[in-house]
Parts: C-alpha cells; sequence; structure tokens
C-alpha cells in the first residue's frame, strides 16, 4: 500500500518510479545495502531512492556511505517510520513519521467500536532530515 501511494502521489505530480527493487527477504539495514547497491549499478539513472521503512533506508545509507556515494547530492534517501536510529545518525534520515502507536491504539478501538472497514486516518510527519 505504502508503495501504490507513492505511485499514485508522483502521478498526481507529473512524475513516475524509473526503477524497483525488491528485497527477496526480511526488511533490514542489510537488505538495505543490497537493494541500493542493485538500484545504483543498474542503467537507469536514479536520484532519489524511497524506502519501505528506515531499516532499509538506512542500509541504503551505509551502501552509498562505503561506495563513496555522496547524499543527497549523488542521491536523496528518504525512509518510513521515523525510527530512532534515523533520527541520531551523523546525517539524520529524512523520512515520514508515522504515529505507530496511535494505529494500533486506533486499530484495537475500531475494532471494537466501528464497522468492518472503517478507514481512519491518524495524520504522519515529514521529517526533512539530511539525507533528502
Amino acid at each position: 500500500m505504502r508503495f501504490e501511494g507513492l505511485r499514485s502521489a508522483l502521478f498526481e505530480a507529473g512524475l513516475d518510479i524509473a526503477a524497483r527493487a525488491v528485497a527477496g527477504s526480511a526488511s533490514s539495514v542489510g537488505a538495505g545495502k543490497q537493494m541500493t547497491a542493485q538500484l545504483l549499478d543498474g542503467d537507469t539513472p536514479v536520484d532519489v531512492i524511497v524506502y519501505s521503512n528506515d531499516d532499509m533506508a538506512v542500509g541504503g545509507v551505509f551502501h552509498c556511505q562505503s561506495a563513496g556515494i555522496s547524499i543527497p547530492g549523488d542521491v536523496a534517501v528518504f525512509g518510513f517510520n521515523g525510527l530512532d536510529i534515523g533520527f541520531q545518525m551523523p546525517q539524520p534520515l529524512s523520512t515520514i513519521r508515522s504515529n505507530r502507536f496511535l494505529i494500533g491504539k486506533t486499530a484495537i478501538e475500531a475494532m471494537l467500536t466501528e464497522p468492518a472497514g472503517t478507514k481512519i486516518d491518524t495524520g504522519f510527519e515529514i521529517f526533512e532530515g539530511g539525507t533528502a
């Protein structure tokens, strides 16, 4: 759903996704490093990489650092979740901070009081950081 939301927002802005990499394993820092290497070694130039979560994005930052790729000069990096590790990095991770705990609380409350399929917006915050 995050991917489809990103694709939709880009389309509305007149942009599109140029390249895509999907990890064959669970999301992790290591998988983020591997997927970043795959994207950047491909034939399609990449300006911005948007990750499905902050763990993957941190892995992407680590790959870029070890490969001498400037962030955000050569490529911008953007995560999702607003995890503490991203905020504590020397170059804070740009990310979307979801209201993860509110999402869980709201979901439980909705299961008890709302009809199935009810959509509830719990909001989000964009943290600009230093990687985008």
